[in-house]
């Protein structure tokens, strides 16, 4: 990515025999950011800088009206941030739990490869948005907007 553009393109069961569901399956980048949060060093951070830019997909729940849909934005520790998952379920059940779509209404989730993703959160900087979080609740790690396009050109692998 050499420039930044538009882009184009419920509760846990907890029974023992249970499968749990999409948004509970602890994924390696669930490992890779525990490991980071043990000791945060390139030997960590590496890895899962590596594995978040190369995932097919990034996920944001969606606010507003189509055909003007955005990525939710919102604060943590009083610091602007753009919201961004893994996995579609944990979209969903985000957007549920923080009453972003009316109770039994099904969330607008917003999916873009990699690059149309960054592109997407770096239109969030330039309203004011410092960090992209991912997987809020769930492993929960972040980048911060500014550098967002110098880190998918380092560690982002075309297909």
């Amino acid at each position: 990515m050499t420039d930044i553009d538009q882009p184009e393109d419920s509760d846990v069961n907890t029974s023992a025999d249970s499968v749990p569901e999409p948004a509970d399956v602890r994924t390696e980048l669930d490992e890779l950011a525990a490991a980071v949060r043990v000791k945060a060093s390139p030997e960590t951070l590496g890895p899962l800088w590596t594995a978040t830019m190369n995932l097919e997909r990034w996920f944001f729940p969606g606010v507003g009206a189509f055909p003007n849909l955005r990525p939710f934005s919102g604060l943590i520790d009083e610091e602007p941030y753009v919201m961004a998952f893994t996995v579609r379920a944990r979209a969903e059940r985000y957007a549920h739990t923080q009453n972003l779509v009316p109770e039994g209404s099904k969330p607008a989730i917003m999916s873009f490869p990699v690059v149309e993703a960054a592109k997407l959160c770096t239109r969030q900087h330039e309203r004011g948005a410092r960090w992209v979080v991912f997987d809020d609740g769930w492993a929960g790690w972040r980048f911060p907007l500014q550098q967002l396009a110098a880190i998918v050109n380092k560690y982002h692998v075309p297909s």
